[in-house]
């Protein structure tokens, strides 16, 4: 395929040439992390939730951090191919780190634990949706570069980006809300300020949290931090509130 493009000289068949070498790159150099969740001992253990769950975010954050930045418009046709490609792979890699995401998360919505089991189904139909999203950006991509958009005009396309753009930010905030809503799975029922995870775990609980997201969440929620992150942070400021208590600590 490379040999024969080398050999055509018109514009036309440049192009050609050029898409289908953007394909064929594609198709060597999208590698996805494996998706290996955890496996689930008890559906209706809080600590095992919450830890899902933080994984869940980690896999999410991860996803935003697959697609490139935007770049200037390209100047050679290198360029042009290295840019659809980086663009295709990270949207690629995208969809796969979001679907994992539903899938860690996705056992626990059979725990008899109404807290657990209804936060689960939020959290896999959010990750669910953006995956969903991230595979319509893949789809207008790739129609794009056969010419087959449907979007025939400037306006056309500037209206789609900012539908898919509310999109996700309707799905962030459910993120933001269901998390807050899920940590009443840590409350045990009938005591004031106790929870039902001992000292030990919520200490790995908050280390699985700082592994995954770093400094970006010490300092609580913030504004101008991604979605995931708000979550993670919103987890943390849970654990390290000292109002609350871990089942095995003293009054």
């Amino acid at each position: 395929m490379i040999q024969k493009c080398t050999r055509r000289k018109s514009i036309l068949q440049s192009r050609v040439c050029t898409f289908g070498f953007v394909f064929f790159t594609i198709s060597l150099n999208s590698a996805y992390s494996v998706c290996l969740p955890d496996s689930v001992r008890d559906k209706q253990d809080a600590y095992q939730f919450v830890r899902a769950e933080t994984q869940a975010l980690v896999r999410a954050q991860s996803a935003l951090e697959r697609i490139p930045p935007e770049q200037s418009p390209p100047t050679t046709v290198e360029e042009l191919i290295g840019q659809v490609t980086a663009t295709l792979v990270g949207l690629k890699e995208a969809r796969e780190e979001f679907a994992c995401a539903a899938k860690i998360i996705a056992p626990f919505r059979l725990s008899n634990d109404g807290v657990i089991a209804k936060s689960s189904e939020a959290f896999r139909a959010v990750y669910s949706a953006l995956a969903n999203l991230e595979d319509q950006l893949i789809q207008n991509t790739q129609e794009t570069l056969k010419g087959k958009s449907g979007l025939s005009d400037l306006g056309s396309t500037i209206q789609w980006r900012a539908d898919m753009t509310v999109k996700f930010d309707n799905m962030w905030e459910a993120l933001g809300n269901g998390t807050a809503l899920s940590m009443n799975a840590l409350v045990l029922p009938g005591q004031v300020g106790r929870l039902k995870i001992t000292e030990s775990q919520r200490k790995d609980l908050i280390r699985e949290i700082d592994d995954g997201f770093g400094d970006a969440v010490k300092a609580g929620p913030q504004k101008d931090q991604s979605g995931p992150t708000l979550a993670a942070a919103l987890i943390r400021a849970f654990l390290v509130n000292p109002d609350w208590k871990s089942k095995d600590g003293t009054e």
